[in-house]
């Protein structure tokens, strides 16, 4: 009973129980109402539930009720889905969409969904992980699966020239009302300088700005975090901003940005920034 037409999902309403389709062929709209009744299948033919035809996935249906309501609708096999897709560009004067080594063509026009909104190519970022659909070498639909925020920072001036800190792997230097686009998600974002700092939750929405004021996180000052190093030379020469400190056992370092040397004979120099934002850490150095 399932038909060979492609349809692509441009709105699923989950509370009127309705499903808001077009016909790729012709390009015309059609609305399909369904209920506890009907028959989600995925691709393999197995049962799905309905929030799996989201907007932008490529479906076929079948017959309709008594009632007008749909029997069974199926994602489509003959359509190619890539779910994680965050190697892309776009070269719109060429309508060439690359995926990581492969050039795909697209339609004008083509669908392009961010959380339940209408999107252009030039709203895509590299901060964004996309779905992907798509038949043979022609994109027929992308889905932003994971989008991205804005985090603006707010009174600045006492962590002007150190660095920001967010989640474990962003870090940038800190400017006068700065503004930093961010993959969605929570983060604990940590600031430090001068004796000064602190760390709060964050959570970056799609789309939104989210407003942090950093006076929040200055605190009570100096602070000192108790950092234990570990390095694999023995009698190694460790020095922190020049000078040479015991760090046999965990070494008070004042919080903010430092300038970590290691040196040892028959090695080569250690040099690296110490960015200290926590009560404690175990740093590991190993001298090549």
């Amino acid at each position: 009973s399932i038909s060979g037409d492609l349809f692509l999902v441009t709105s699923n309403d989950m509370q009127s129980q309705c499903l808001i389709l077009e016909q790729l062929a012709s390009g015309k709209q059609y609305m399909y109402n369904y209920s506890l009744s009907t028959r989600f299948l995925d691709k393999y033919g197995n049962r799905t539930t309905v929030s799996y035809f989201e907007p932008g996935r490529v479906i076929c249906v079948g017959k309709k009720d008594s009632k007008g309501r749909l029997l069974e609708a199926q994602i489509s096999n003959r359509v190619w889905e890539y779910p994680d897709v965050i190697r892309f560009s776009v070269d719109e004067e060429r309508g060439v969409f690359k995926i990581a080594d492969t050039n795909y063509s697209y339609r004008a026009g083509v669908f392009i969904a961010s959380d339940g909104s209408m999107q252009k190519l030039s709203d895509l970022t590299s901060l964004d992980t996309l779905r992907v659909v798509g038949i043979g070498k022609e994109i027929l639909s992308i889905s932003v699966t994971t989008g991205h925020g804005e985090l603006a920072l707010e009174n600045t001036e006492v962590f002007e020239g150190s660095y920001i800190q967010v989640g474990s792997k962003i870090f940038s230097e800190i400017t006068g009302e700065m503004t930093m686009e961010l993959p969605e998600g929570v983060y604990t974002v940590a600031v430090a300088n001068d004796g000064y700092g602190g760390n709060t939750d964050v959570e970056i929405k799609r789309g939104q700005e989210t407003v942090l004021d950093l006076d929040t996180l200055k605190g009570e000052g100096p602070k000192y975090g108790d950092i234990l190093f570990t390095v694999d030379v023995a009698g190694a020469i460790l020095q922190i901003d020049g000078k040479a400190v015991d760090y046999s056992e965990a070494v008070p370092v004042r919080y903010g940005v430092h300038t970590l040397t290691v040196t040892a004979d028959s090695y080569e120099p250690y040099t690296k920034k110490l960015f200290v934002n926590s009560e404690e850490a175990t740093i590991v150095i190993g001298l090549s």
